[in-house]
C-alpha cells in the first residue's frame, strides 16, 4: 500500500518565500554570472561536464540544467535591460561591472567557460532577488532547506562539500 505525503504549512511557505523573489528566467552572458570557489571534490564534475559539452551538447534550455543566481535590486531595477533574443528567451544585458552570483549550477557554468566561444557564451538562469538593505531574502535550495542569506548558503554547501 501506497501512502500519499500531504503538503505541509511549512512546505507552502517555503514555496511562497522563493515565489516572492524570483524575478524570472533569462539568458545571461557567463562574463556576467560571478562563480563561488569551485571545491576540490567538485573539479572532476566540471572536467565530466566539459567532456559532455564538448562531445553532445549543453542543452541549455532545459529546465533541469537552469542554474540558479541572484541579483541586487538596485542593479535589476536600474542599471541592466531585458531585450528578447532570438530564440525567444528574455536576455538580461548587464554592464561589464554588473554580475549575478551563481547559488547553484556553478560547476556547469564553469566547465561552460572553459568550452563555450562567442555568441555562444550565455546560459538559462533562474533570477532571484538578493538581500535588499540588509533585509534577508529568503532563498531555498533544491533540497528545500531555508537560508535567509545567499551567502550562508554558499559557505553551508563548501563545508558539506569538504
Amino acid at each position: 500500500m501506497t501512502t500519499q505525503v500531504s503538503t505541509t504549512a511549512y512546505d507552502r511557505l517555503l514555496c511562497s518565500l522563493q515565489d516572492d523573489a524570483v524575478l524570472g528566467i533569462y539568458r545571461v552572458r557567463l562574463e556576467n554570472i560571478e562563480l563561488p570557489t569551485i571545491p576540490q571534490n567538485r573539479r572532476q564534475n566540471v572536467s565530466r561536464l566539459k567532456k559532455v559539452f564538448l562531445t553532445q551538447r549543453c542543452f541549455r534550455y532545459d529546465p533541469q540544467n537552469y542554474i540558479k543566481a541572484t541579483i541586487r535590486q538596485d542593479i535589476f531595477d536600474h542599471h541592466c535591460s531585458i531585450v528578447r533574443s532570438s530564440d525567444g528567451l528574455n536576455e538580461l544585458l548587464l554592464r561589464a561591472e554588473d554580475s549575478v552570483s551563481c547559488e547553484h549550477g556553478s560547476c556547469r557554468i564553469k566547465a561552460a567557460k572553459l568550452v563555450l566561444r562567442g555568441q555562444n557564451r550565455w546560459w538559462t538562469v533562474v533570477l532571484y532577488r538578493e538581500n535588499i538593505g540588509g533585509t534577508p531574502r529568503p532563498i531555498v535550495n533544491r533540497d528545500a532547506k531555508l537560508f535567509l542569506d545567499p551567502r550562508a548558503h554558499s559557505r553551508i554547501h563548501d563545508d558539506f562539500a569538504n
